[in-house]
């Protein structure tokens, strides 16, 4: 976002006169749940499916191998602003190897619950897809897979329910030293839905370009972005209620557990690009040497999306890692 962008949104939002002309126009549009829009939309990809736990509307895609040849199932949680497009190129290898490959989007991301009610903490993302795991997939033990920001819950879940765990895998993970039940309120005026309405609605209208996702894919990737890319992630954070549901979830949401990263006892991958500089290995290093049972590997020449823009040693490094759990 340019400087002159950030300053019109900042005056605007330091405007009281014009957030009370927009107030009641804000309440009767702005402020409603976004789930049925979501519910109304033709399913995104041919795999879709949705399904609720706890009220929240997740949409994900599945892809299964016959019982037979099962290897173990696999979950893919993606970074901010990503969806489950972040994984098409690693899911080939793993079904193609005997894995079953489960992908969402993380509320309010991708296809999912625009609702700004829901708590977008670390721990209430973790407890919440845990319980769907339960409620949609029950009986299974899962190799969880987070890049960035997902990284982070994954690494949560496997906290919460390691019985439920077979391994981790970070990739570029936003991944935390310690998390305490706490409320984390805004002091500014986004804390009052009706602004991160009118705000969120700004975001949408002005700033959600085609242009400005592909600069900042080619800043996570390191490279150009391809054009597909491009739709694919324009086509996801453009849905209403996006905008606006993430500034709700920056401003109000509260953990609700106390974890400890030196607690995960779980055999872990930790996948990096060589060139990172959204998460940096450095800001993450002190966190991977407080857990036991971590493999680190660095993929040359990658940034922050090794996934998407190098799978080939991507895919290698994740499918030997976890063939070698599963002869364990």
């Amino acid at each position: 976002m340019s400087v002159n962008n950030r300053s019109m949104i900042l005056k605007i939002v330091g405007n009281k006169k014009v957030i009370f002309i927009f107030l009641i126009l804000l309440i009767a549009s702005g402020c409603q749940s976004q789930k049925g829009l979501s519910e109304k939309l033709p399913l995104p990809y041919p795999n879709s499916r949705f399904s609720e736990s706890s009220g929240v509307l997740i949409h994900y895609r599945i892809w299964t191998v016959a019982q037979d040849r099962r290897k173990g199932s696999v979950l893919f949680l993606h970074g901010f602003s990503g969806s489950t497009f972040s994984w098409e190129k690693a899911v080939p290898a793993l079904q193609a190897e005997g894995f079953e490959v489960v992908a969402l989007d993380i509320p309010p991301f991708g296809f999912s619950d625009k609702s700004p009610k829901v708590n977008a903490s670390v721990t209430a993302r973790a407890a919440l897809l845990l319980q769907w795991l339960d409620e949609n997939f029950p009986a299974r033990e899962w190799h969880l897979v987070g890049h960035s920001m997902g990284a982070g819950v994954v690494q949560a879940m496997a906290l919460m329910q390691p019985e439920k765990t077979a391994s981790v895998v970070f990739v570029a993970g936003a991944i935390f030293n310690q998390l305490k039940p706490s409320e984390r309120q805004s002091n500014s005026l986004l804390r009052f839905r009706p602004v991160q309405a009118f705000v969120g609605n700004l975001a949408e209208t002005h700033f959600i370009s085609r242009r400005r996702i592909a600069q900042l894919l080619e800043s996570a990737y390191g490279s150009k972005p391809e054009q597909e890319a491009i739709e694919a992630y324009y086509r996801a954070l453009k849905i209403p209620g996006t905008a606006r549901a993430v500034l709700a979830g920056s401003n109000s949401s509260m953990e609700i557990a106390s974890l400890n990263a030196a607690d995960l006892q779980l055999p872990v991958l930790a996948i990096w690009g060589e060139n990172d500089t959204w998460v940096p290995l450095a800001s993450r290093q002190n966190v991977l040497d407080r857990m036991p049972n971590v493999m680190l590997k660095i993929i040359e020449n990658a940034g922050h999306n090794p996934m998407e823009t190098h799978p080939e040693a991507f895919n290698k490094y994740l499918l030997d890692f976890l063939l070698q759990i599963k002869e364990q």
